[in-house]
């Protein structure tokens, strides 16, 4: 044989031993399932013969509660059977499954919290229930989404709130400022009054101390003219004597000479 075809016939022969380890690989991942397979399905059919007569009646009834969406039922029943037999695993995933949907009804009521808390506790019975990981993530994220909308509504009350008493304080502000103006306007008022009825007491002090003057001038007016009345009627009177004197000398004279 010549160089070439030996190279053929080996890396034919490293193919069939490729194909024929491929083949012993792929037959031993199909014994190990199916292994696998018989000893699951023979190890819950062991569980479910192993159930006591009585916590299968409770398991029953727990199964007929959760067709009829009664989970809170269910889930009294169904922790009743595990607590009991734990290696139940029908009543396990069930149990899961119905705290799950009772998770989802709370949420749904929006009650998040006692939602998120039954989604964590169907997780702790059944931690492989992707329902209730997608459960637990939605509910989370709600109240992230509840929290974040609180913070915002309380940040808009707290502004409402600072911008109302920032009005109240400029209102009082304004309000003290204005009874201060009118504070000072009546006291320019009274002090104009008090001015005023000053002025008013002085001009009435000043005419009646007038009108005191004229009096004393009008009596001493009355008593001078009184006076020179006097003596102009002594002055008459004296007049009228010394004209009958001399007229009564007169007429004696005259009588004398005749």
């Amino acid at each position: 044989m010549d160089m070439k075809t030996m190279k053929q016939i080996h890396s034919a022969r490293g193919r069939v031993r490729r194909v024929r380890g491929g083949a012993r690989i792929f037959i031993g991942f199909f014994l190990f399932f199916a292994v696998a397979a018989f000893f699951c399905a023979k190890f819950e059919a062991l569980s479910y013969a192993a159930t006591p007569p009585e916590l299968e009646k409770i398991f029953d009834r727990a199964a007929d509660k959760y067709l009829v969406k009664d989970w809170t039922g269910a889930i009294d029943d169904l922790k009743k059977v595990v607590s009991q037999d734990p290696g139940n695993l029908r009543a396990v995933g069930l149990l899961g499954r119905a705290l799950n949907s009772r998770a989802s009804e709370l949420a749904e009521k929006g009650e998040l919290e006692q939602a998120l808390r039954i989604a964590d506790e169907a997780l702790e019975y059944y931690p492989e229930l992707k329902d209730a990981q997608d459960t637990k993530t939605k509910i989370a994220g709600e109240i992230k989404k509840r929290d974040e909308k609180n913070a915002e509504s309380r940040a808009r009350a707290s502004h409402t709130e600072q911008r109302k008493k920032d009005e109240l304080a400029a209102r009082l502000a304004q309000q003290e400022a204005y009874n201060k103006k009118l504070d000072q306007e009546k006291e320019t008022r009274e002090s104009r009054e008090t001015n005023l009825l000053a002025q008013l007491e002085k001009q009435k002090k000043e005419i009646s101390d007038r009108k005191e003057e004229i009096e004393v001038l009008r009596q001493q007016t009355n008593m001078i003219a009184t006076k020179w009345l006097i003596y102009f009627s002594i002055a008459v009177l004296l007049a009228i004597g010394v004209s009958y004197y001399i007229s009564s000398r007169i007429v004696d004279n005259i009588a004398a000479r005749t």
